[in-house]
């Protein structure tokens, strides 16, 4: 069994960096949002994103993502009533997924571009 390829392919994934780092913006539950990643350390991340309800909603998160797969998933850091968890894939530039709050498994969906 020949391993040299599969060896070489993962070398390869690993130097090829994915920079997370930025400003992403777009949408939350259809409304304005920014995701501010401040922090990288290969695939793990950390930021802060803002949400544009009436009472503006801003929390701490902290991420990892998969670059075999494009696939992360992110929490939210400060314990609030309205914590929870992000999952999704990054592609072409685009963050989105779905957010599911701790307190009472409701749903909702994202989709952030990087600017």
């Amino acid at each position: 069994m020949d391993t040299t390829s599969s060896d070489t392919t993962e070398m390869m994934e690993e130097d090829i960096p994915i920079d997370l780092t930025g400003k992403w913006t777009g949408t939350f539950d259809q409304r304005s949002s920014t995701l501010t990643i401040k922090e990288q350390d290969d695939n793990k991340f950390s930021g802060t994103i803002t949400v544009a309800y009436r009472d503006p909603l801003a929390k701490q998160v902290s991420g990892e993502f998969n670059k075999e797969t494009n696939e992360f998933t992110m929490t939210d850091t400060q314990h609030s009533r309205y914590k929870g968890k992000y999952k999704g894939k990054i592609e072409d530039g685009k963050m989105s997924g779905t957010f599911t709050m701790d307190l009472d498994g409701k749903n909702y969906s994202f989709n952030l571009t990087k600017r």
